[in-house]
């Protein structure tokens, strides 16, 4: 008797078990943004970046590759972010969209153009940072240039430092109410790329 308990016990266990693998599986193909956002939601970032990467084929919408590309930044997987920061910057919506997104163009350029260039890369993580730039007034904070910067001067590459410094030269920061040191931050990084480029 005990013996038939314990089986049938077992079953059911199994049987909730294989409920469950299932519900998941049909849950991933069907609603692969849905998924994401659970992923996210708990801190699994790569797991999450490949449901939003699916649901990004499925339907084209660009709020999908945009989470994808963060996911893949907050994961820290530089290939991940190098692909699809890349789908994400050359998706015909992409300028567009940013517009409504203070300081993303410049995050995902930023975070491409380093992953990039953590990738050996050099010359067109420069190019990247560079076309994040185009038609930017000022300097702001938090813009490609200086997200490349940080990784020229960890690695003491003075041909990139010099590189940066020539594109600096043809900017004029415009401190602003709402970003008053766009001078303070244009000059310390000046000063910090000269100390390698030589």
């Amino acid at each position: 008797m005990v013996k038939v308990i314990y089986k049938t016990a077992l079953k059911t266990i199994l049987c909730l078990i294989l409920l469950a693998a299932v519900a998941f599986g049909v849950m991933s193909l069907a609603f692969p943004a849905a998924m994401g956002g659970m992923c996210e939601a708990t801190g699994n970032y790569s797991m999450a970046a490949g449901y939003y990467s699916q649901s990004y084929k499925y339907t084209g919408d660009i709020e999908d590759i945009a989470r994808c590309s963060h996911n893949c930044i907050a994961a820290g997987n530089d290939g991940n972010i190098i692909v699809f920061c890349r789908k994400y910057v050359e998706d015909k919506q992409f300028e567009a969209y940013v517009k409504g997104i203070p300081g993303e163009k410049q995050f995902i350029y930023g975070s491409l153009s380093c992953a990039t260039y953590r990738q050996g890369e050099h010359s067109q993580a420069f190019e990247l940072a560079k076309k994040a730039m185009e038609g930017v007034a000022g300097f702001p904070r938090a813009n490609a240039y200086t997200a490349l910067s940080l990784e020229v001067i960890k690695a003491g590459d003075g041909q990139t430092a010099r590189d940066i410094l020539e594109q600096l030269e043809k900017i004029t920061p415009a401190d602003t109410p709402a970003e008053p040191d766009q001078t303070r931050s244009y000059n310390a990084l000046k000063s910090e790329l000269r100390k390698i480029s030589v």
